[in-house]
């Protein structure tokens, strides 16, 4: 995923899918992170951006494939990436029903195909992680309609079916060292956060300060999900990233909530 999400996470060691929505860019934009890691030959940390387009699956089992071909391993995938679109705002009346399925198609099967090529590399290897960002918006009724408070179904329904697959995982691959988890990173103000709703409509939707958290909050957490051992005991969980992160001492308090000026 480009932008900040991506940045907390590729400065902890995971580089998550570096992009999202459908135009192609002459660059990618994770390069402005990647390349001082890759500078940063001292440490050991090796770095590779790839574009990738959520609404073309064959560029995404690209940019897999040439993960694979650069580095010879996947260990973990990380599901981060999402395509917005008018649909993923608008009433449930006003949702185009083309919309909705761009929807599904580009945030549940490009992720679900993900999970299945790195899987099945996984398997090979004796194991590997997936962590799946989801959101509270796929369990819970939201506090208004969209754009007052509340989120839209179109973006309900593609967080709800992938929230699902993290159990699916577990249950089918799990006694052959698979391991999976549906993080809920709350609320985030990422670039795909502020590109789907104005700041008036998001001050109502966190007036209460509910769900609002650092970008440190939900990168913690994938670090830790895809890196400590007594992690793989939540294996098929949903997992509130702040709830995690509280409980585990990943981060001091003063870096888990964040005001909305």
């Amino acid at each position: 995923m480009s932008g900040s999400g991506g940045r907390r996470l590729r400065h902890r060691g995971l580089s998550p899918q570096p992009a999202r929505g459908r135009k192609p860019r002459p660059r990618p934009r994770g390069e402005s992170v990647s390349r001082p890691l890759r500078a940063d030959g001292g440490r050991g940390r090796r770095a590779l951006a790839l574009p990738l387009d959520l609404c073309d699956r064959s560029s995404a089992v690209a940019a897999l494939e040439r993960a694979l071909d650069e580095w010879g391993r996947i260990d973990v995938l990380v599901n981060n990436a999402v395509y917005v679109e008018p649909a993923s705002t608008v009433p449930l009346l006003e949702a185009d029903p083309e919309g909705l399925l761009r929807l599904l198609d580009a945030n549940v099967v490009t992720q679900t195909v993900l999970a299945q090529r790195a899987a099945e590399h996984m398997l090979d290897r004796g194991g590997g992680r997936i962590v799946n960002m989801v959101s509270i918006s796929g369990r819970e009724d939201p506090r208004g309609p969209a754009g007052q408070g509340g989120w839209a179904y179109g973006y309900a329904i593609h967080k709800a079916a992938l929230m699902r697959m993290a159990g699916v995982l577990q249950v089918e691959l799990g006694e052959r060292g698979i391991v999976a988890f549906s993080l809920e990173p709350g609320g985030v103000l990422t670039e795909a956060v502020k590109s789907m709703f104005p700041l008036d409509v998001l001050k109502k939707t966190f007036e209460r300060g509910d769900y609002l958290v650092t970008e440190d909050v939900p990168a913690q957490a994938v670090v830790w999900l895809a890196s400590a051992p007594e992690a793989a005991e939540l294996s098929g969980r949903i997992i509130d990233a702040e709830t995690l992160c509280r409980e585990r001492g990943l981060l001091p308090d003063d870096r888990i909530v964040m005001q909305l000026d």
